[in-house]
């Protein structure tokens, strides 16, 4: 289970970022610069979680026994 939780932080952080490449929104970046880096971020946050959810859903999955494919028919409800 440790080696689970250990993948899925290290995921996060790839996805979220963590500081690589992200450039700080300060008082004086300009607003274009600064959408834009939200957007960046935002859009890391959707692809993160989207990602978190489907292994949480085949983790609870396996956990339960389902098969492969029962997790991808929940998946899409």
């Amino acid at each position: 289970m440790n080696a689970l939780d250990d993948a899925l932080r290290a995921r996060i952080d790839e996805l979220a970022g963590s500081n690589k490449g992200r450039q700080p929104i300060l008082s004086t970046t300009g607003t274009q610069v600064a959408i834009a880096e939200l957007i960046a971020r935002n859009d890391r946050l959707e692809r993160l979680v989207g990602e978190l959810s489907l292994q949480i859903e085949t983790l609870a999955a396996s956990q339960r026994g389902d098969t492969p494919m029962d997790v991808a028919s929940a998946s899409d409800r």
